[in-house]
């Protein structure tokens, strides 16, 4: 009857111990700007999401957003990622198209498991269909677990 109980409670062990390494790991951390940036990680060792706040410099002003990378991504492995994409939004009178690009590659060793890569963005500013402005970023960061 022992062995029964000690058998149960060790396949239980086992158990919850490859339930727990299944989960999604979130990676935090800050850009060159000091701004968040953050990459989870699906439970099948993919990226599964990214994000980053940024702000660009234009001719004239500034320009600050977020921007997300979200699945099927351009290439995704356990030790790397890559995605770029474009994507519009209206700001009252002005129409903005952004082009954005993400890379990164996880590091492990003896302070632990990271990410750090880089961001990059151009925005194109118009209004009634005329060029109005060009705003850049490229930010690296750093991110490590939450």
């Amino acid at each position: 009857m022992l062995r029964l109980i000690a058998l149960a409670v060790l396949s239980m062990g086992t158990f919850v111990a490859a339930a727990s390494s299944a989960e999604a790991k979130v990676f935090r951390g800050k850009t060159s700007q000091g701004r968040p940036a953050a990459v989870i990680i699906g439970s099948d060792g993919l990226l599964r999401t990214a994000s980053v706040n940024w702000r660009a410099r234009c001719r004239d002003g500034r320009l600050r957003d977020k921007s997300y990378f979200l699945r099927p991504h351009d290439e995704s492995s356990p030790d790397a990622f890559a995605d770029a994409g474009t994507y519009r939004r209206k700001d009252g009178r002005f129409r903005i198209r952004f082009t954005a690009s993400i890379e990164a590659t996880r590091t492990a060793g003896a302070g632990g498991e990271r990410w750090s890569g880089s961001f990059r963005l151009k925005a194109l500013v118009t209004r009634g269909g005329r060029y109005v402005d060009t705003c850049r970023a490229r930010v690296r960061f750093m991110l490590r677990p939450a």
